[in-house]
């Protein structure tokens, strides 16, 4: 067999370091996955401190009546109601029934087909 034919394993080998990009993704300065989930981890919890702490600050000027006031009224408001305009509506109301009572009465049809 003539050497010169057959390929060896070391040139094989050779032509890939020639060919690879280095080392992998994870291996590379500044991508690391560890750093990567450190940061996302102290951030969602940096926000979730802060949204709880203006929850709470909410509630307790709520609590203490400072965002919503109630007027202290000491006097009744006396409410009345309109009698005459009480009668005209229910007039109303009334003629309308009896209208929808006068139109929708069944009626008997004798059926043509007999």
């Amino acid at each position: 067999m003539n050497d010169t034919n057959q390929i060896s394993i070391e040139k094989v080998k050779k032509w890939f370091e020639k060919i690879s990009r280095g080392k992998a993704s994870y291996g590379k300065e500044g991508i690391k996955p560890r750093n990567d989930w450190n940061i996302l981890i102290i951030v969602a919890t940096v926000i979730f401190c802060l949204e709880a702490v203006s929850a709470f600050f909410i509630y307790f000027q709520i609590e203490n009546n400072i965002w919503f006031q109630e007027l202290n009224n000491a006097g009744l408001t006396e409410v009345s109601i309109n009698q005459n305009l009480l009668q005209k509506i229910s007039g109303q109301i009334d003629e309308r029934d009896a209208i929808y009572n006068a139109t929708s009465t069944m009626k008997s049809v004798a059926d043509p087909s007999l």
